[in-house]
């Protein structure tokens, strides 16, 4: 009993202290239940109270505040985008246009997804940009699958053609206007005009030279871009563009074509390689045509290469031949060692100079006894060279050199060679003699046109202008007038009876030039081909006119300027005394001829 009593008391007790110890357990899950149920209440509170705070504050902002915000998220999405400017004209002397700017519009996908998206669109937009739907659903496609955000879809139109387009209203479809350049003229002032790029910016000829007066400043608009940077809205104009000045050449477009013209059908004829001719206002220095050929249409883009855009006419430097002759016998004259009577004697057609070095006669011809004036009229080697090796090395070298050989003719086009006329204290009598009649020095055709200028003008050398109005050098004189009438006198019979260059004549006017045939030097002299040329002057007594004419590489029946190029000049010349109004002077000369012998009668 005692035993069974004991367990049954300690059974008693066990459950006694279970049951205390849950009713302690609950006791504390009931006061943590509590603390939970009081931080809910709590950060509930907290939560409405900054919800009610950002209500209030929204509210705030929303009556009181509303301008402010607006202003200030419109201000972080404007941005400043340049309006082009309208580039200045380029007209002729007579006021033709040569080069204008027109404006045009250029249409893109600024944002290509969404122009995508726009599928009932596509077709009116493809239609108005004279595509096919589907190549342009195909353009939008390949440039998405690029990751590509912005292509262009035409690139300037006419602003009537883009008209349709622009209204269509289809997202991510931008139309942005510019100018672009066209010339007129085309291909015939392509090479002298030059032409402008994408941005309308010169990248060539009178273009490139004057590209900063030409050019203008742009203006500035402020507009409106979303968070793709697509301009969605086009504000005020900050700063309105300012036009490009324009500006008036010397060049006369009517002649300017008649040369091009000329050139081009004898090159033709010739099956020339390249040809240019200048035309010089003899009295002023100013360009009144300069053509190069081959040329290039600059209106075509696809056209400017750079051997159709090289202006041969002051790029191209080569040797002048006998075109040269007329300064040698000037520097004879000038030297006081020679006069116009002085007989000098060609036979047997050939003269050796030492060295191993022989001067010939161009097909070995025998001229026999000359004077100066002969040696003009049938362009003798040998009588050229015993008139440059009679004078002092320094002596020849001055006269060519101030008329202008071997620097700038002062036109202002960058790219002009200046040409190469070595110093003198480095030439050898072969030298000596081979510079009389042409070989050893480089020049351009502008640059012996404005030699030929001198010799027209009295003795004169003038810059030569292309820019109508423009301040230049007034000139100066580098040789006598007296020197030039008699050394124009003498050039007069190369054009006639017995001359080199019946040819070159002109029906009433008497002329007085030079012709020219050189061999062609590309890295070494090439056998069998020349450069031929002729340079001379109209009316002789008192020129209006220079033209200088040179074709590279004929390969018809003869070679020579006098036969190639001579028949070129004639033309040119012809056109410009006509156009010009210029009286002839052949029949009045000749009347004073006839009337100084009969006074001069016993």
């Amino acid at each position: 009993m005692t035993r069974g009593g004991k367990r049954s008391s300690a059974r008693g007790g066990s459950k006694r202290s279970l049951f205390a110890g849950r009713k302690r357990i609950s006791a504390r899950a009931a006061d943590r239940i509590e603390i939970a149920g009081s931080r809910r209440w709590l950060v509930g509170g907290i939560l409405l109270l900054a919800y009610v705070a950002v209500m209030a504050k929204a509210g705030y902002l929303h009556l009181y505040r509303s301008d402010f915000l607006e202003a200030q998220g419109d201000r972080k999405s404007q941005t400043l985008v340049e309006i082009p400017a309208s580039r200045g004209m380029i007209f002729d002397r007579n006021g033709e246009v040569l080069a204008v700017s027109t404006p045009m519009v250029s249409i893109y996908a600024d944002g290509v997804a969404d122009v995508l998206k726009d599928e009932k669109k596509h077709a009116d937009l493809a239609k108005a940009l004279d595509l096919r739907a589907v190549d342009l659903r195909k353009t939008l496609r390949e440039a998405k699958e690029a990751g590509r955000v912005r292509i262009t879809l035409k690139r300037e139109i006419a602003p009537q053609e883009a008209s349709d387009a622009c209204a269509l209203g289809v997202r991510g479809l931008r139309c942005e206007e510019s100018y672009r350049r066209f010339y007129p003229a085309g291909e015939t002032t392509g090479q002298l005009v030059g032409y402008t790029d994408h941005a309308d910016q010169g990248q060539a000829g009178i273009e490139y030279a004057y590209n900063r007066v030409l050019s203008g400043e742009p203006g500035q608009q402020r507009v409106v871009r979303d968070p793709k940077n697509r301009v969605i809205d086009h504000l005020e104009v900050v700063n309105a563009p300012r036009p490009g000045q324009s500006i008036q050449l010397t060049v006369d477009r009517r002649l300017q074509y008649l040369a091009w013209r000329a050139l081009s059908e004898q090159m033709k004829a010739e099956l020339a390689r390249s040809g240019a001719a200048v035309v010089l206002d003899a009295r002023s220095g100013e360009v009144l045509a300069m053509v190069s050929a081959p040329t290039f249409n600059p209106n075509d883009r696809a056209q400017r290469t750079s051997e159709g855009a090289k202006n041969r006419a002051l790029m191209d430097p080569m040797e002048p031949g006998s075109t040269i002759k007329p300064f040698t016998v000037a520097a004879g004259l000038r030297s006081g060692k020679f006069s116009m009577q002085d007989q000098i004697e060609t036979s047997p057609g050939y003269m050796p100079i030492g060295g191993g070095y022989t001067v010939k006669e161009y097909r070995n011809k025998d001229y026999g006894t000359l004077d100066l004036a002969g040696i003009l009229k049938h362009s003798s080697n040998v009588g050229a060279a015993k008139i440059a090796l009679g004078v002092e090395r320094e002596e020849l070298w001055d006269v060519l050199h101030e008329v202008g050989f071997g620097q700038g003719s002062g036109s202002g086009i960058p790219g002009e060679e200046r040409g190469l006329l070595r110093d003198p204290y480095v030439w050898t009598p072969t030298d000596q003699a081979t510079m009389g009649y042409g070989y050893g020095l480089n020049v351009t055709l502008l640059q012996l046109a404005r030699a030929y200028a001198v010799i027209a003008n009295d003795g004169v050398l003038k810059p030569v202008q292309f820019v109508h109005g423009a301040q230049h050098d007034e000139g100066h004189s580098v040789l006598s007038a007296k020197l030039m009438r008699n050394l124009r006198e003498a050039m007069t019979a190369v054009t006639e009876e017995g001359g080199t260059a019946k040819k070159a004549a002109v029906t009433g006017y008497r002329i007085a030039g030079k012709t020219g045939t050189a061999r062609n030097y590309r890295g070494g002299y090439v056998e069998g081909e020349y450069r031929t040329l002729f340079a001379g002057m109209a009316p002789a007594d008192q020129p209006r006119f220079v033209v200088a004419v040179m074709l590279e590489a004929p390969q018809g029946n003869s070679e020579t300027g006098g036969a190639v190029a001579a028949p070129v000049f004639s033309k040119i010349m012809s056109a410009a005394l006509r156009l010009y109004g210029v009286v002839p002077d052949a029949e009045r000369h000749s009347l004073e001829l006839q009337l100084a012998r009969v006074g001069g009668r016993p």
